[in-house]
């Protein structure tokens, strides 16, 4: 089974070369296809030294058409004949859930995909969100290795999709989703990385901010707009300038739904 992977990423530059080995190790780097996003911060240098092992890149300018620039990758002919087309986030790793035993199980992820119903079209993937809790008010520098809990979430027809590419014909939104009632809701999850150190969130804010075509710099117009696309953003965006914008590094691990990542640490320390 061929399965291709689908990204844009922007100034990701802690994160992305461990989503790169770890999913270039399960998938094969020639089906890993990287947008950048115009990256400042050495991102897009890291990915270069990944083409010789086969991933795909190019650059594109226009945050707000990322959706269209999906669309066209997946749906380029030229792409060749594959199985399952995965459009995901570049802090997002791909995980069997065992939720029996409550773990991430790396090693079965691969072989997973091949227990699919190819009858069905469209596949959802519910979310580990990772927890930051070592209380230092700064996070990790390392959060794929350094991080210990995750929280189990079910987004029910939220969660995020993926296709079999010899059914599916729908286009993805701007936020790499697409929403249907009719899915088949698998055993595999997302790791999500979204906030991984207070540095790296306020540059995660800026970028989205600046590339929704908001001026990050004039809070009046900033306030203008808290309703707007990209709300949670643009509220971040006010907190920045104003001093105000902290990180929760202190999440309590209580609940059945908290999981251990170790696994999936240990697995990419490994690569």
């Amino acid at each position: 089974m061929i399965i291709k992977l689908f990204t844009m990423v922007k100034d990701e530059i802690d994160i992305v070369e461990d989503w790169l080995k770890y999913h270039g190790t399960l998938f094969g780097y020639q089906n890993l296809y990287v947008i950048d996003n115009m990256s400042e911060d050495g991102t897009f240098e890291k990915i270069q030294e990944y083409q010789s092992k086969g991933v795909f890149l190019i650059q594109k300018d226009d945050y707000k058409l990322k959706g269209d620039y999906m669309n066209e990758l997946i749906n380029d002919p030229t792409r060749g004949q594959y199985d399952i087309a995965y459009p995901i986030d570049i802090d997002e790793f791909i995980v069997y859930y065992d939720k029996e035993s409550n773990n991430v199980l790396p090693f079965r992820t691969t072989n997973y995909f091949n227990t699919l119903p190819d009858s069905e079209t469209v596949f959802k993937t519910n979310y580990i969100n990772s927890q930051i809790t070592n209380g230092n008010n700064t996070g990790y520098t390392r959060a794929t290795i350094e991080t210990e809990f995750g929280l189990y979430q079910d987004y029910h027809d939220m969660a995020k999709s993926f296709f079999n590419k010899r059914n599916w014909t729908g286009e993805l939104d701007h936020g790499n989703h697409y929403n249907t009632h009719d899915y088949f809701l698998t055993d595999l999850c997302l790791v999500h990385y979204h906030c991984r150190n207070l540095e790296q969130m306020k540059k995660k804010v800026i970028n989205n901010v600046k590339g929704l075509g908001y001026d990050t710099t004039n809070i009046v117009h900033l306030q203008e707009n808290t309703e707007g696309i990209g709300y949670h953003h643009v509220r971040h965006m006010i907190e920045i300038l104003k001093g105000d914008f902290t990180i929760n590094t202190n999440s309590k691990q209580n609940g059945q739904n908290m999981v251990s990542l170790k696994p999936l640490a240990d697995f990419i320390g490994g690569l």
